[in-house]
């Protein structure tokens, strides 16, 4: 039950969240989603060690994608 709703906060929540951060930074600039939204700074510039956290995390539990 637990790995289902974790599977379930993955495909539904953290990968789509994750997926429109990396469109709007492709299609804009950084800077721009800071000055909007100043919080996500850190976020922002730590993407690309978040996705590997994820990546060790989805191997660790065995999460499968589009779930």
């Amino acid at each position: 039950m637990e790995k289902e709703s974790l599977n379930r906060f993955y495909n539904f929540k953290l990968l789509p969240e994750v997926k429109l951060l990396k469109k709007y930074i492709n299609q804009n600039k950084p800077t721009e989603l800071i000055k909007i939204h100043p919080n996500l700074e850190s976020t922002v510039s730590e993407l690309v060690s978040i996705e590997k956290e994820i990546s060790n995390w989805i191997e660790i539990l065995e999460l499968k994608k589009n779930y």
